[in-house]
Parts: structure tokens; C-alpha cells; sequence
């Protein structure tokens, strides 16, 4: 019996966890466009297994975590902080890549049925 507490016990200690988890991706997942004339128009963060991942008309990349609100492209060296209001809600995104710092502002959240349509268009 007790074998059977402490298993159950922990399962729902590691559901909560992913949980916990996903519900922190979630706040950066959007749309994000950038200004007239940047090399990107706009990215698309989505949550994946855990992970971060943007996706553009160049592609898609893993962001690595670096901060509360910092992130890191890997394959461009490129530094990611997402920007807030005062209230705490995610408004907005800059990367500094190539000597060039580009500025987005998110435009709309990213659904779960966008999530999926977006993993099998890929």
C-alpha cells in the first residue's frame, strides 16, 4: 500500500512539473512582426517538448534558455530577450544578430489548433 502512495505521489509531482512547464512556454508563444524593410517580416514561437521554437520565412530554429526573459539561437549566434509591460505580459521580442538588433511586437497568441496545423504543414 504504501509502494502504491508513494508512486502515485510521484506521478502526480512529474504531471505537475510538465505542468508547470508548459504553462511558462506559454507566455512567450505568439506571432511577432517586425518592422517595414527587417530581413524577417515575422516568427512564429511555439512550444515544443519543452523547448522554445521559432519559425520564420528562413526556417525554424530551437531557442536555447539562457535568462528569465533571455533566450539563444545557436546557428546565429544570436541573443533573444523578450520584452514585457507592466504587468508582466509578454509584448514584444528583440534579436540581435549580424551587428543588427531587430525589434518585433507580438500581434496575436499562437492557439493549440494553430500549434497543430503549423507541426503538420511543416
Amino acid at each position: 500500500m504504501k509502494k502504491i502512495l508513494l508512486l502515485s505521489t510521484l506521478l502526480l509531482g512529474v504531471f505537475i512539473t510538465i505542468q508547470a512547464q508548459d504553462t511558462t512556454l506559454t507566455q512567450f508563444t505568439g506571432k511577432f512582426k517586425f518592422a517595414e524593410g527587417s530581413p524577417v517580416q515575422e516568427v512564429v514561437i511555439s512550444a515544443d517538448n519543452g523547448t522554445l521554437v521559432a519559425a520564420s520565412a528562413m526556417g525554424s530554429v530551437v531557442l536555447q534558455k539562457t535568462g528569465e526573459d533571455q533566450y539563444y539561437i545557436a546557428d546565429y549566434q544570436a541573443p533573444v530577450i523578450f520584452k514585457r509591460d507592466s504587468n508582466r505580459k509578454v509584448i514584444g521580442l528583440s534579436i540581435s544578430v549580424s551587428g543588427m538588433v531587430l525589434e518585433a511586437v507580438k500581434v496575436e497568441a499562437v492557439s493549440f489548433v494553430d500549434e497543430k496545423i503549423y507541426y503538420l504543414t511543416r
